[in-house]
């Protein structure tokens, strides 16, 4: 005869599914899958969201290792140009600071001098009215009260330009030259 143990005892054996639990197994799989999908389709997102910012990081370590053996960084600055027709350079001065930027030698159409290449004090003319104008470049010319006189003083302002580049050559403004310096 038997006999029975007194304490249960657990056992693994063969169970089959009735066709409710392969049905309901079954969704159960395919929401399974879903998701699992769905977390590689993010680790893929995060991953390449941190490959960007590793490369960003790289990319700002290698910048900035870059100045540090270079010493200096190339930035953008809003200058005013000023021509040294002497030194035959244009300088560069930021508008903000005014410190000299960069300096440049001259180009060829950089010889070509303008008035407004003349000095300011050269400029300055008085007219009838006593305000200040600057014939060579028009700014008060509006308060002069006709045509003539708006004529006169920008003819001014080039007799006086035209004297001190004669003058620099060594010509008289009649033509003849000058006593040579020695």
């Amino acid at each position: 005869m038997p006999v029975v143990a007194p304490m249960p005892v657990t056992v693994y054996a063969k169970y089959e599914f009735s066709e409710d639990e392969k049905k309901q197994l079954g969704q159960e799989l395919a929401g399974k899958i879903d998701r699992a999908e769905g977390l590689k389709t993010e680790k893929k997102s995060l991953v390449s969201e941190i490959n960007e910012r590793i490369d960003g990081a790289l990319n700002d370590i290698k910048k900035i290792s870059s100045n540090i053996n270079l010493g200096f960084e190339t930035r953008s600055y809003t200058c005013k140009v000023e021509k040294n027709f002497k030194l035959k350079i244009k300088e560069y001065y930021c508008i903000h600071s005014g410190k000299l930027i960069e300096t440049k030698k001259f180009e060829p159409h950089d010889f070509q001098q303008t008035f407004d290449d003349v000095k300011q004090d050269d400029k300055k003319e008085i007219s009838k009215s006593g305000k200040d104008i600057n014939p060579s470049i028009g700014q008060g010319l509006d308060i002069l009260a006709t045509k003539e006189e708006k004529k006169k003083a920008v003819g001014k302002a080039f007799d006086k330009e035209a004297t001190k580049i004669l003058n620099k050559a060594g010509i008289k403004k009649n033509g003849q030259p000058s006593k040579a310096k020695k």
